[in-house]
C-alpha cells in the first residue's frame, strides 16, 4: 500500500531522515515510534507531500507521490494532528464537510456521511453539529479531527501525536475508539507517537526510529521481545512483561461463573455458596447486582436482596478490555477476580491466576 524505497529528508546539512526502507500493508495500523527529533513527523509528512524528500521515493500503489498533485494528493489521505487543527469559525458539522464539499460531494451525500461519522464517534448530532470547536472538550474535539479525516472515506489516514496533549483518562478512551473504529472501518493508519505503550497498544506493526534510521520494523509482540539491541531495550523499559498484557484481551480469558438470583430462596443460595468463596448475584434479566459471601456471620434466614454486597460499578470490566486493563483494577480495588459484563450482563470473570500463571502470555 504504502512503500518507502530509500528515503531521505536533509535540511542544509542536517539529514533528519536517512535511507528509510519499508513498506506499510493495505489496512495495517503502522505506528512510528522514536524520541523526540528521530524524524518520525517529517516521515508521516512526507507521504502527504506537506515535506518533500531530498532522496528516494514514496509510492501508494504503485504510484509515486511526486506523481500526484499535492492538494489532490492530501484530499484523498485524511490527516489528524495534535492539536487537532479544527477551524474555530466553522461548526462541527462544517468541520466535518471541508473536505467533501472540496471534493464537490452533494448536500445529501454531505449530510449522511456527516450522520454516519458522528453516529460512528459516539455523539449525538442535535448536541454536537452546531456547535464551534470552542464549545467542545479536548476529546469531543479529537474525536471530530478523526472524523473530519475519515469524512472522504480516504484509504489512507495519517495521524501525528493526535492524543499527545490529552488527559491519560481521555486519551486511554480515545486509543480504545480507534481500536474499534479500525476493526469496522480498516483504513492503513500511519500513526506517529512517541509513547511506547500507546504504539503496542494499537500498532499492527512498529517503527521504531532513532537519530532518523529505523531501528526495527516488526510486530508489537516482536519488538518487545526484541532483548539484542540496547536502543530498543532502553526504549521498551524494563516492565515489557506489563507492556505485553496489553496486547491480550479479557474476551480470551474469560472463565464460568456461579451465581444465584435475587429471586432465589436463601436455602438454595446457601447450598450454592457451601463450596464457594463467593457468587455473583444477578436479577431475572442477567444483569449483575453485586456478589454474595461465603460468611459464617451472614443470616440466610434473611431476603437475599438484603445480604447482596453492591457497589461494584468500578470491579465491572469488558471483554474487550486488555488484560493490563483488568490487572491495573484488581490493584487499586483490592480483589483477585472481577466480572466480565457485556451489555450489562454478566458473562463470566476473569481471576489475577488468568493473567499472571501462564508464562508464556507474558
Amino acid at each position: 500500500m504504502i512503500k518507502f524505497e530509500n528515503v531521505s529528508k536533509a535540511y542544509e546539512e542536517n539529514n533528519v531522515v536517512k535511507n528509510l526502507s519499508f513498506e506499510i500493508k493495505k489496512g495495517e495500523l503502522c505506528v512510528l515510534i522514536g524520541p523526540s527529533g528521530c524524524g518520525k513527523s517529517t516521515t508521516l509528512k512526507m507521504i502527504n507531500r506537506l515535506v518533500e524528500p531530498t532522496e528516494g521515493a514514496i509510492t501508494i500503489e504503485g504510484k509515486n507521490v511526486r506523481d500526484f498533485k499535492p492538494e489532490i494528493l492530501r484530499r484523498r489521505i485524511g490527516y489528524v494532528i495534535q492539536n487537532i487543527g479544527l477551524f474555530p469559525h466553522l461548526s462541527v458539522k462544517e468541520n466535518i464537510s471541508v473536505v467533501p464539499k472540496l471534493l464537490k460531494w452533494d448536500k445529501d451525500k454531505i449530510d449522511k456521511r456527516v450522520s454516519e461519522l458522528m453516529h460512528l464517534m459516539g455523539m449525538q448530532e442535535s448536541l454536537f453539529l452546531k456547535k464551534h470547536p470552542s464549545e467542545l472538550s479536548g476529546g469531543q474535539a479529537q474525536r471530530i479531527g478523526v472524523a473530519r479525516a475519515l469524512a472522504a472515506d480516504p484509504d489512507i489516514v495519517l495521524m501525528d501525536e493526535p492524543f499527545g496533549a490529552l488527559d491519560p483518562i481521555t486519551k486511554s478512551g480515545l486509543q480504545n475508539e480507534i481500536l474499534r473504529l479500525q476493526r469496522k472501518v480498516q483504513k492503513t493508519i500511519v500513526f506517529v507517537t512517541h509513547d511506547i505503550d500507546e504504539a503496542v497498544k494499537l500498532a499492527d506493526r512498529i517503527a521504531v526510529m532513532n537519530e532518523g534510521k529505523l531501528v526495527a520494523y516488526d510486530k508489537p509482540e516482536a519488538i518487545l521481545n526484541n532483548k539484542e539491541n540496547e536502543f530498543i531495550k532502553k526504549f521498551v523499559g524494563f516492565d515489557r512483561a506489563l507492556k505485553k498484557l496489553t496486547r491480550l484481551y479479557v474476551e480470551d480469558f474469560i472463565k464460568p461463573y456461579k451465581s444465584v438470583k435475587t429471586a432465589d430462596l436463601s436455602e438454595f443460595a446457601k447450598r450454592r455458596i457451601e463450596s464457594e468463596i463467593f457468587v455473583w448475584v444477578l436479577d431475572d434479566n442477567g444483569e449483575l447486582k453485586g456478589w454474595l459471601n461465603n460468611d459464617d456471620s451472614i443470616d440466610f434466614a434473611e431476603n437475599i436482596e438484603n445480604l447482596v454486597v453492591t457497589g461494584i460499578e468500578n470491579l465491572q470490566i469488558s471483554p474487550g478490555c486488555s488484560l493490563r486493563d483488568a490487572l491495573s483494577v484488581m490493584m487499586s480495588e483490592n480483589v483477585v477476580t472481577l466480572p466480565v459484563v457485556d451489555n450489562r450482563k454478566l458473562i463470566g470473570e476473569i481471576r489475577l491466576a488468568d493473567i499472571v500463571g501462564n508464562e508464556k502470555n507474558i
